[in-house]
């Protein structure tokens, strides 16, 4: 016995994978400007607040993704556990009119991976971890 394919099927699969894409560029983008406030926080050794200057430049910087329709999110900066900038960018759908806001839940799949990963990295250039170690010897008993 055969089956045949439902042509609208694969339309439907293919859209999906554009979709898959589409949210990995935008975790992409996301992971990248969260690692270069990151780098940035953790090379500033002043524990000043950021100041409005480079604040609004962040906020310049998002904006200008925003309009080139290359990032829709949120950028959340903390200081000492203490949020000091938070703002929504984009829409929350191409097609909808629906705008992101600051409680937007967003799938990001498996984008946690390049999270750990940079985490990992880091701690492995500030000398906490070596990567020619087994994990299993970083771990508490």
């Amino acid at each position: 016995m055969t089956v045949k394919a439902n042509p609208y099927q694969r339309i439907h699969v293919i859209k999906r994978r554009s979709q898959t894409r589409d949210v990995l560029r935008k975790a992409a983008v996301a992971a990248a400007l969260s690692i270069a406030i990151a780098t940035t926080a953790a090379a500033s050794e002043p524990k000043e607040a950021p100041d409005a200057i480079a604040l609004a430049e962040l906020d310049g910087f998002a904006l200008g993704l925003q309009e080139a329709a290359q990032f829709s999110g949120v950028v959340l900066v903390a200081r000492d556990g203490r949020v000091v900038f938070e703002k929504a960018y984009g829409k929350l759908d191409e097609k909808a009119d629906a705008p992101v806001t600051t409680r937007t839940r967003f799938n990001l799949a498996s984008v946690g991976k390049m999270f750990t990963s940079t985490a990992i990295l880091q701690q492995a250039a500030a000398g906490r971890l070596s990567l020619e170690r087994w994990s299993a010897t970083h771990a508490k008993k």
